[in-house]
């Protein structure tokens, strides 16, 4: 899924521009700019060009992110159980609490979706009874 990045792809200072980065992800550069902007990257900079400069580290990042988000993990999760990496804690407890948290509002709206499917089917939409319901 992922051109993960191998240190032969790195430049000498072990640096992956944006749109290297955006490449290898397969995501867009104003994805990984948004990314930094909410603090889920947090690339250096090149003090020569003032460039962002992204590591192998920052693209497996962006695969747990999207891995997330594909579980249904909100931003704002996501930032937490990166902080706790980031702090060199234990994010398994925590992700567990939010993908089940994520789990029962989806079955939450699964019976939503149930129900609505049961009213569908049962419903009487002739012209006589639509007529009727409205007057």
């Amino acid at each position: 899924m992922f051109n993960h990045a191998h240190p032969a792809d790195l430049k000498p200072s072990g640096c992956l521009h944006l749109a290297e980065l955006a490449r290898k992800a397969e995501v867009t550069p104003a994805t990984d700019r948004y990314y930094s902007r909410v603090g889920l990257l947090t690339p250096s900079r090149e003090p020569e060009n003032g460039y962002r400069c992204f590591t192998a580290m920052d693209l497996r990042r962006i695969e747990f992110i999207r891995q997330a988000q594909a579980l249904g993990l909100t931003i704002g999760d996501i930032k937490a159980v990166l902080e706790l990496v980031d702090h060199s804690e234990d994010p398994s407890v925590k992700a567990r609490l939010l993908v089940k948290k994520r789990l029962v509002g989806v079955q939450e709206k699964l019976l939503q979706l149930q129900a609505t499917k049961c009213e569908y089917d049962n419903c009487d939409c002739t012209q006589a009874s639509v007529t009727m319901a409205l007057t």
